[in-house]
């Protein structure tokens, strides 16, 4: 598994938003991320402007960006009900390393 990780890393390839981020959020965070419910709102449509506008990626320390470090697989201290795989944190900080991009 760390393997893999290592590999996605190393990966030049684009991440794309709405064909590798989104789905990670559909089927971890909109159970009780979407609208009338918790924030952030990662809905399909939402999910970026609502990861912009409440301050949840940081694009000059993407490691302590909210949306990455919260759902985490290696956090213990919050959030412990839906975690992220290894793969899936990798891309969400890759996606961020990369401007995280609206695409």
């Amino acid at each position: 598994m760390v393997l893999r990780h290592r590999l996605l890393q190393r990966s030049n390839d684009d991440v794309s938003f709405s064909s590798q981020i989104i789905p990670i959020f559909t089927s971890k965070c909109v159970g009780c991320h979407k609208t009338g419910r918790k924030s952030p709102n990662l809905s399909v449509t939402n999910a970026f402007n609502s990861l912009i506008s409440m301050s949840l990626v940081n694009k000059t320390t993407f490691t302590s960006s909210k949306i990455y470090i919260e759902a985490n697989p290696t956090n213990t201290t919050v959030h412990s009900w839906k975690k992220y795989t290894i793969e899936e944190a990798a891309m969400v900080l890759k996606w961020i390393q990369q401007g995280a991009k609206n695409n």
